[in-house]
């Protein structure tokens, strides 16, 4: 069942305020966001507010420690009371209700506040807004939205605007509001996305920690200059000892120029197109195997790390698919 157009902006929304390249920072009118979500609940405001300047700057780590947990912030333990006593409860059962939900669940990924120590992600709860809105749109007529469901959404559009304003987590301790803005993030266009960029950190902190991947795979800022600039030689690259590392550099350095830099030795090719490569004795005087196929949905040509032990091609083909060789030759077209 589709949900309703508004609940669909409320989505995108969010999508920008995550996926924006850049962004000024108003900590006086994002502090006000947060402040007047205490006046919603009737609650005494913090005396004051302390930013830093990432989630792992060491002060900000022992203060959540101690907060325990982001519910140690008034407002937001009032938030989860009400949502609680929020009539929409029930939008657990509305279809509509959750088909917006999971549109939301598809892009959460790109939030880079599930780290643990961060404390509260504004936008931590953010399928339950999504949740709470679609359902005040088309409510149960036999169960009309209360007072906690105005609250609810009156609290979440103020993180949102917060949000908007470059805030990103927050937690209270001992009547101080301590803050922290909100990382830039790139992601790749896979589902779920993955944290991902080719030209700049993937996450990063204004004056604050910078964190690089690729298609999902984490990289010191060295090795990934390395790595995007094709500078890496060879060599360097099959010592890499992280699997998803090798494999990502392998696909952006090329496979034909890596099995030519080897001179790779061609041991078997198959009637398929698979063909099985050596590299005698480089690392360690060990030999590494590569299988070259072409993906016949894509007609691109891939290079695949495979087991020492391999003389055929197609056996090594058919154990990279989790087959015996006699279940791999049986398959008459492979996708």
């Amino acid at each position: 069942m589709e949900y309703s157009p508004k609940t669909q902006a409320l989505i995108d929304r969010m999508c920008r305020n995550v996926e924006r390249e850049d962004f000024i920072l108003d900590k006086k009118n994002a502090e006000e966001c947060v402040l007047k979500t205490y006046d919603i609940f009737g609650l005494k405001r913090p005396s004051k507010c302390v930013w830093f300047n990432d989630v792992f700057d060491g002060r900000w780590g022992k203060i959540c420690d101690s907060a325990r947990s982001a519910w140690s912030a008034g407002s937001a333990k009032s938030a989860g009371s009400a949502r609680s006593a929020r009539s929409a409860r029930s939008a657990r059962s509305a279809r509509s209700a959750r088909s917006a939900g999971s549109a939301w669940s598809t892009w959460s990924a790109r939030n880079a506040g599930s780290a643990g120590r961060a404390g509260s992600g504004l936008d931590y709860d953010f399928d339950w807004t999504i949740i709470e809105y679609e359902y005040c749109q088309n409510p149960d007529k036999e169960n009309l939205p209360n007072d906690n469901d105005r609250k609810y959404l009156e609290y979440s559009e103020l993180l949102m605007q917060a949000k908007e304003y470059g805030l990103g987590y927050r937690v209270e301790f001992e009547d101080i509001l301590y803050l922290v803005p909100t990382p830039l993030v790139c992601v790749d266009n896979f589902t779920p996305p993955r944290f991902h960029s080719l030209t700049e950190p993937a996450i990063r902190w204004k004056n604050g920690k910078e964190f690089y991947y690729i298609h999902g795979v984490n990289f010191d800022k060295n090795l990934w200059n390395k790595v995007v600039s094709k500078t890496l030689p060879a060599m360097d690259m099959l010592k890499l000892s992280n699997i998803e590392q090798r494999y990502i550099a392998l696909k952006l350095y090329g496979a034909e120029k890596l099995l030519n830099e080897m001179d790779a030795k061609l041991i078997d090719e198959s009637a398929r197109g698979n063909r099985l490569f050596s590299l005698d004795k480089i690392i360690q005087s060990r030999t590494i195997k590569l299988l070259k196929y072409n993906c016949p949905s894509t007609e691109r040509c891939y290079v695949k790390f495979v087991l020492d032990n391999f003389i055929s091609a197609d056996e090594a083909q058919s154990w990279s698919f989790g087959l015996v060789l006699k279940e791999y030759q049986d398959i008459t077209q492979e996708s």
